[in-house]
């Protein structure tokens, strides 16, 4: 049975449960992977890389999909752009949190960040920021600042703390860089997303000696693979294609941070305190504030939405 006909038989909102299943694996993939004596920089380029080397291998051998790809060679500076803010700079400063913050924390503060889309979006490209919008930015701050407080972090930890945050900020970026440069989505447009996102991430990997990833660390970043980088958005998009409108969906896969939570309280037996799990409900609430009003916005206006938008 094909992938198509599976989704096919699938609810939407089972779907984006599914992906939020599958993105939550990132923390603990990092984890093993950085037990079995990789490191970060060589985690996030092989993650990239391998994901280049599946995407590419789909897309090239078919006329429409290479097509795809050449086409949009005149959109290269901005995919560059993108590339190195969405996908080397997260994977990269993600990776390296996982190495000193617990995963709950990491996963959190990184999805807390991401709220910064709102004032960028305000700033640059003119979205109205009102009340409501000054509410969820404020819930998710507070949400954050809880988490901080609530975590027992030594200076290393203090590093990968702020590490997490400037990888939600750089996710932040992304989100409002699509945007504003209309690239669109899909195949091609992830072969050269990753193919971009791997030849920035070799410099760090060559730089920190260019090791390779032991048995179990290979199995590790095959799972990242394949399971939240190319899993992860395949559940997405077919979610999104499949369901009427994108609240449900996008605010599913809100839960995101609840299954890296519950994933390494099962794998690794790390958990948040009381005030630490105050903070998320925090962050959480205002996650879905914001894709419940955003997506309405999208719902009464469906002939503005292309199929092909971020």
């Amino acid at each position: 049975m094909s992938g198509s006909s599976v989704a096919s038989g699938l609810r939407p909102e089972i779907l984006a449960l599914l992906a939020a299943m599958a993105n939550g694996t990132i923390g603990p993939f990092s984890r093993i992977a950085f037990e079995a004596g990789a490191g970060h920089s060589e985690i996030a380029f092989f993650k990239c890389f391998g994901a280049f080397i599946i995407v590419a291998s789909i897309c090239l051998p078919f006329a429409r999909y290479r097509r795809g790809v050449i086409d949009l060679r005149h959109k290269a500076l901005p995919l560059c752009v993108l590339s190195a803010t969405g996908i080397a700079g997260v994977y990269f400063l993600e990776t390296w949190a996982y190495r000193s913050v617990s995963i709950p924390l990491v996963s959190l503060l990184i999805y807390a960040a991401g709220g910064l889309v709102l004032p960028i979006s305000a700033l640059f490209l003119g979205e109205r920021f009102g009340m409501r919008q000054i509410m969820i930015f404020a819930l998710i701050l507070l949400g954050a600042v809880l988490l901080y407080a609530a975590a027992d972090l030594t200076a290393n930890a203090l590093s990968g703390v702020l590490l997490a945050l400037l990888g939600g900020l750089a996710y932040a970026v992304f989100i409002v860089g699509a945007k504003a440069w209309k690239v669109g989505s899909g195949l091609a447009h992830l072969v050269w997303i990753f193919g971009f996102s791997s030849l920035i991430l070799f410099v760090p990997w060559w730089i920190e000696g260019a090791a390779l990833p032991g048995p179990v660390a290979t199995l590790a970043i095959l799972g990242q693979i394949l399971v939240p980088a190319i899993g992860g958005y395949w559940l997405t998009m077919a979610a999104v294609h499949k369901g009427k409108s994108t609240s449900s969906v996008q605010v599913i896969e809100t839960s995101e941070p609840v299954f890296a939570c519950l994933y390494a309280f099962l794998m690794f037996g790390d958990r948040l305190t009381s005030l630490g799990i105050l903070g998320a409900v925090l962050v959480l609430l205002g996650l879905m504030l914001s894709v419940v009003r955003r997506n309405r916005r999208i719902a009464t206006a469906p002939a503005l939405v292309s199929e092909g938008s971020w």
